[in-house]
């Protein structure tokens, strides 16, 4: 891990995301009490890390330096406008790298669900025509 990497600790069922501010802090939407009142903050690696492993995404050819990815991150310490689904820590990591506020994980969910639906119709179908 380097400094303006993008940083992934890897939970149980979803990775938390975040910008290695160097010096041991990282940047990132720190949960309040509530998940959904997470806050920009530039917290210890320990604490952003819980324990859990943590891995770095890379993104070759992003228009960012490392020092230009960690000013991007630290811009928005102390904002409080988390979204699970429109701008979470994902969002927050890949637009601080990038530009581009992105999150695959958020990608991937919707596309289970809709393939969940897409089953769930089909065998309603069958259901239907096996009545018949």
């Amino acid at each position: 891990m380097a400094y303006g990497d993008h940083l992934i600790a890897h939970r149980l069922f979803y990775g938390h995301h975040g910008i290695d501010a160097g010096g041991g802090r990282v940047v990132h939407y720190a949960p309040g009490p509530w998940k959904l009142d997470a806050t920009v903050a530039e917290t210890l690696f320990a604490e952003f890390a819980r324990g859990d492993p943590v891995t770095v995404r890379a993104h070759p050819g992003s228009p960012f330096a490392p020092a230009e990815v960690v000013s991007r991150a630290r811009a928005r310490i102390g904002e409080r406008a988390y979204s699970l689904t429109g701008n979470n820590c994902e969002h927050f990591a890949e637009s601080a790298a990038t530009g581009e506020s992105t999150s695959r994980q958020v990608r991937g969910f919707a596309d289970a669900l809709l393939l969940a639906g897409i089953a769930i119709g089909a065998l309603a179908l069958v259901a239907v025509a096996a009545r018949r």
